[in-house]
């Protein structure tokens, strides 16, 4: 829907523009800890697994980025070439 609308800002602002997220948090000790958390966007797909120590103020997560690179490859095209594909 983005781009039939010609809307571009996830791929020319800062930050990453998400869809949706979607997770489960367990509160315990004063941690926030998530197995699996996850956030779809237009560019990628990024998975988070791990624990946030809210009281010690500490991060022990994993992060995995999965790009969509076939979504990519128009908008990459057109930019490199002024000519939409």
């Amino acid at each position: 829907p983005r781009r039939l609308s010609l809307d571009f800002s996830d791929v020319f602002q800062k930050g990453y523009s998400f869809d949706s997220l979607r997770g489960d948090f367990t509160f315990a000790k004063g941690d926030a800890a998530t197995s699996n958390m996850r956030f779809d966007g237009t560019i990628a797909k990024v998975e988070i697994r791990g624990r946030i120590g809210l009281a010690k103020k500490d991060i022990d997560l994993i992060l995995s980025v999965t790009p969509y690179v076939t979504s990519s490859i128009p908008v990459a095209a057109t930019l490199l070439t002024g000519q939409p594909v």
